[in-house]
């Protein structure tokens, strides 16, 4: 499952309805919003999407914005866009998936740790909580199953607004939770509004922070290799080693989905 391609994202449309897009249809008129169950969820995705257009987009004046602002992009136009980074996106099979540790493999016990699916979620309890047997207001096995499109949305958003741990569990880039500030127009005006808002010229946006010369994919995606290729080993990633798109797709957890494997 890719992604860029897989109609995995549910919104709102203007006629009352759900829907399920592929990033590449955020610019049809009558999406409203996004309509997942959770709030932290969509939270989560509006943050991949401001993320996804702002790394792919050429855009690279004020006036190219406004004009995108005015007509949104049709899919075609879209689809141009995020053809370069496709690769990054993909969500299962053999090789680097979408945010998940490039390094770590599912097919040997003695290598890995298991967690059930649940844990993904943020107000899962801890290992910590477990093993004391304080899981008291939530308890462990509340999430038994996921489908793939909930587990990718529940993926990045741990991803994303990842709390502390304890060692080896990092806060994620957004300070530990699942909360977003967005620029919205008033009266909302569609999901490519809100989204387009929050997108900034692509050179103001590569000069604010990180190497815009670390080109290589995995500087923006770091999924795409091993975490050492971009930090020593027990280091810890500082904005300059990293592109400055990099902002978005951090991955504080190291974690690996076996979607074969079931909750006992």
């Amino acid at each position: 499952m890719n992604l860029l391609d897989e109609a995995w994202i549910p919104v709102h449309r203007k006629s009352g309805i759900q829907d399920w897009i592929a990033p590449w249809q955020i610019g049809e008129p009558d999406i409203v919003a996004l309509d997942a169950r959770r709030p932290d969820f969509n939270g989560a995705l509006v943050q991949f999407l401001i993320g996804l257009v702002q790394t792919a987009t050429p855009m690279n004046s004020h006036t190219e914005w406004q004009q995108w602002y005015d007509a949104p992009p049709s899919p075609e136009t879209l689809k141009s866009w995020f053809t370069p980074v496709t690769n990054a996106f993909e969500f299962n099979g053999d090789g680097a998936r979408f945010m998940q540790d490039f390094s770590l493999r599912t097919d040997s016990e003695k290598d890995s740790e298991f967690n059930d699916i649940g844990s993904l979620l943020i107000e899962a309890p801890g290992e910590n909580s477990l093993k004391e047997n304080k899981d008291h207001f939530i308890k462990r096995g509340f999430a038994s199953g996921l489908c793939s499109h909930c587990a990718a949305t529940a993926l990045f958003t741990l991803q994303t607004n990842a709390p502390s741990g304890g060692n080896g569990h990092y806060t994620s880039l957004r300070g530990g939770g699942p909360l977003t500030i967005l620029i919205v127009a008033t009266p909302v005006r569609s999901l490519w509004h809100t989204v387009w808002l929050n997108v900034r010229e692509r050179a103001s946006f590569l000069g604010n922070c990180g190497d815009a010369s670390k080109t290589a994919p995995h500087f923006i995606f770091p999924w795409l290799a091993d975490m050492h290729s971009i930090q020593a080993a027990g280091g810890k990633t500082a904005p300059i080693q990293v592109h400055p798109a990099h902002v978005f797709w951090g991955m504080p957890r190291r974690i690996r989905l076996d979607q074969n494997r079931r909750s006992s």
